[in-house]
């Protein structure tokens, strides 16, 4: 399978769209975001290149800032291509379904989605219904994890960790990109302040996480879905900044972080297990699966259908390698297999 995406991907760089196509990117500028959600707002310099991507493939590209937007232009664009389509990246911040208007109204009005659809991309929005659904088969690679919707939830989980004397993790529900997690030392912890604080965080997020903290590397793991297969094209540790032990909103949010491959014989695990949670869960598109590993031991620390792609990404680091540095190569793959799942491309393997 490797070898026939090599080959996809070499004849898929010498291709152009038709006119009959056009492709459509929504997203929400980083400045119309508020401070808790700016590292999945998109940067002047991300547009860039992510314009001048699909501008390699298509001279009919439409760029919306805003979900309402693009659904005001919907009809025009329907007016004047037979082939629409769209990558999303737009979200309205509130809620485990905020990212799936897109892909739905794709769905409903016969768009191609760039993307997972809209089923997944609400999966994406809920640690807590994925972990479900993937525990039967993966349970010994999730951490102890905890979802505390009341105060009731709250004593159990705590309690829990503090006799096993671990440190945790605290994780809303329904965001990415390491937006309000938080590590709590058993060390230093204080019950009470910490229980104000965690109804206080309740009131924002209605759902939470409290999960084992794993001291360790962070690998994550960008899958694609290829004409009815799943390939991982590489596992990527995270470089935090010196002193940090978590990911967080801030560090991504200032670039403040870097990648190098993760080569070791945990690697082929690694790659089996994200294979298993992208078919489980039934990503359609490019997503991606976190780690966290020790010596001995692997673990799911979250999962996300629609990554990012772009340079300051994982996903962009695994595929630009995998494919000797083509720098457009995350965008052409969204593009190109997605056509294939609509039958509108059958490249000659």
């Amino acid at each position: 399978m490797e070898e026939l995406i090599r080959e996809f991907h070499n004849t898929i760089t010498k291709i152009k769209l038709s006119k009959d196509f056009c492709i459509v990117f929504v997203y929400n500028d980083v400045d119309d975001l508020d401070y808790l959600h700016a590292a999945e707002g998109i940067t002047p310099s991300e547009l860039q290149e992510i314009k001048n991507s699909f501008l390699d493939l298509t001279e009919k590209l439409f760029l919306y800032k805003y979900e309402k937007d693009f659904t005001e232009n919907i009809m025009m664009l329907k007016k004047k291509f037979e082939y629409i389509l769209v990558y999303s990246m737009a979200q309205n911040t509130k809620g485990i379904g905020r990212r799936s208007l897109i892909p739905l109204l794709c769905e409903h009005f016969d768009l191609i989605n760039v993307g997972n659809d809209s089923y997944t991309s609400f999966l994406g929005g809920n640690k807590q219904i994925m972990y479900k659904i993937i525990e039967k088969e993966l349970r010994e690679f999730i951490p102890e994890t905890h979802f505390i919707s009341s105060k009731a939830d709250i004593d159990f989980a705590i309690n829990s960790f503090i006799k096993q004397k671990k440190s945790f993790l605290i994780k809303p529900n329904s965001e990415s990109a390491s937006i309000g997690v938080k590590k709590i030392d058993f060390q230093n912890f204080d019950f009470e302040e910490f229980k104000k604080n965690i109804l206080a965080d309740l009131k924002v997020y209605d759902k939470l996480i409290v999960q084992e903290y794993i001291a360790g590397k962070e690998i994550e793991a960008p899958v694609i879905h290829f004409k009815d297969s799943y390939i991982v094209p590489g596992c990527i540790e995270i470089n935090l900044p010196f002193g940090a032990e978590i990911l967080t909103a801030n560090t991504i949010f200032t670039e403040n972080y870097s990648f190098s491959t993760f080569d070791s014989p945990q690697s082929e695990i690694i790659k089996k297990i994200s294979i298993k949670c992208a078919e489980l869960l039934g990503f359609s598109a490019i997503s991606r699966i976190d780690f966290r590993i020790d010596e001995n031991n692997i673990y799911i620390i979250d999962i996300t259908p629609n990554p990012t792609v772009s340079s300051m990404s994982s996903t962009y680091y695994a595929f630009k390698n995998h494919f000797e540095n083509s720098l457009n190569i995350n965008f052409q793959l969204l593009i190109f297999t997605s056509m294939i799942k609509h039958k509108l491309f059958e490249p000659p393997f």
